[in-house]
């Protein structure tokens, strides 16, 4: 993973996390249609979780990202 990535992940404030989330799923919404209501929370919480992965790996010297799907 790009560290500078990791850097302008790990800078983006908690206040700004949500509308972060808002954009993420307009743009799946764009590329895979309209997503059930219920699949948006997670997806919400799921941004919260990837800023908090590069706030805690932005102190680490080597990051390494897997990502399972």
């Amino acid at each position: 993973v790009d560290p500078a990535w990791i850097s302008a992940v790990a800078a983006i404030p908690d206040a700004s996390i949500g509308a972060l989330a808002g954009r993420w799923i307009d743009r799946l919404e764009d590329e895979l249609g309209e997503l059930p209501r219920d699949e948006k929370p997670w997806i919400r919480e799921l941004a919260g979780r990837v800023v908090a992965f590069c706030r805690a790996a932005d102190q680490g010297a080597d990051v390494v990202f897997v990502w399972e799907l």
